[in-house]
């Protein structure tokens, strides 16, 4: 299923960071800087570009995913508890989905309609034009339904049975 870049980054970016935690369990004694990345690092092992993660980096820092300090006057990154809980339940994977989804959704909502109206019409042209050509033809097999009449009675030929009967005698 397609999942839209800027959730898959994000989804990368926590599996780069959770390759720092060893599969250790989040406690607060656990953290030290040994689960710090620098973000030259975190742009490697999540194969984005700095461009990219400076798009997605605020989200993941107001849902306090990742912890984003400065030491030694570098900027350094880590997983936080509900970073490793995204990662687990593969939210950004999820939520990419649920968006594509819904995009498709409320795409196909206005446009069924409106393709239902287009075939209607096309429908109600060619029922128009189907009624036009059966009468032209009712008219035609009348016609010459009413040239054997003729040829029939000038040589005295038994009346042949009707090929289509009359409408109007109904």
């Amino acid at each position: 299923m397609f999942v839209p870049k800027k959730d898959r980054i994000r989804h990368n970016i926590l599996i780069a960071l959770n390759t720092k935690t060893n599969g250790q369990a989040y406690h607060v004694e656990n953290i030290s800087g040994a689960w710090l990345m620098s973000i030259p690092e975190l742009l490697n092992k999540a194969n984005i570009s700095d461009k990219e993660y400076r798009l997605v980096h605020s989200l993941m820092y107001d849902r306090k995913e990742i912890i984003i300090t400065t030491k030694d006057n570098a900027e350094y990154i880590q997983i936080a508890q509900k970073g490793m809980t995204a990662l687990n339940e593969k939210s950004y994977i999820s939520d990419g989905i649920k968006k594509v989804n819904d995009s498709i959704y409320d795409t196909a909502k206005w446009m069924l309609p409106i393709l239902l109206v287009f075939i209607s019409l096309y429908t109600m042209v060619k029922n128009r034009q189907l009624t036009e050509d059966i009468q032209r033809t009712k008219q035609e097999i009348q016609q010459i339904q009413k040239g054997l009449d003729t040829l029939s009675k000038s040589k005295n030929i038994a009346p042949q049975t009707k090929i289509y009967p009359d409408s109007s005698k109904k």
